[in-house]
């Protein structure tokens, strides 16, 4: 399905061209991977070709218990050898000659976010519950798309249910109003508490 993803994309992106049209937002994402990571700049002339402005490498989430397919020995987190550190480098420079924005997961750049957070708290630097809504594919609205690899219980962390509620309901509900306040305290929700560590931001 690859290539017919690639040729959908490209024609979206053409179409919002000859409209005018800015939004939606096209990127492309790449799982930074010890076996991808040397994909990043062929990935970015990718992009540039289809007419996508934005790149992001995705750390990789794995589990500690070894269930699915994400192995540790894959990431590259705090692991990163010079190759590809050149590999990531190289695609920033490839970014900017060709016009294509290269971004981390979170708020922050690929080398970066393949390094410990050092801040004491970083998953008050998080700004997901204030800019994104994240759903099951049951309706049950969660805080982001890492909060079950970080945290078991769906019930512990589920922030609504759009099979019941608006969105507007859900957003500017109190389950959410209580996460955010926690985010941004002394002691945050359970799914975020490792975040900036070992998982995404």
């Amino acid at each position: 399905m690859f290539d017919r993803i690639v040729r959908n994309i490209g024609e979206f992106t053409a179409l919002q061209r000859e409209i005018g049209a800015t939004t939606p937002r096209v990127s492309l994402w790449l799982t930074g991977l010890k076996e991808t990571v040397d994909q990043l700049p062929d990935f970015v002339r990718l992009a540039a070709r289809i007419g996508v402005k934005e790149v992001y490498l995705q750390r990789l989430v794995f589990d500690d218990l070894g269930r699915g397919l994400a192995r540790g020995e894959s990431s590259l987190f705090e692991k990163t050898r010079r190759e590809e550190d050149e590999a990531i480098a190289a695609a920033q420079a490839l970014g900017h000659a060709l016009g294509v924005a290269i971004d981390a997961s979170g708020a922050t750049e690929p080398g970066i976010s393949l390094k410990r957070n050092q801040d004491e708290a970083p998953w008050s630097a998080c700004r997901r519950p204030w800019s994104l809504m994240y759903f099951t594919a049951h309706g049950r609205a969660l805080p982001c798309c890492i909060a079950p690899f970080s945290a078991r219980g769906y019930e512990t962390y589920t922030l609504g249910d759009a099979t019941q509620q608006t969105l507007r309901e859900i957003w500017n509900g109190n389950a959410y109003q209580e996460f955010r306040e926690a985010l941004i305290g002394d002691t945050p929700p359970k799914p975020c508490q490792n975040c900036g560590l070992r998982w995404s931001l």
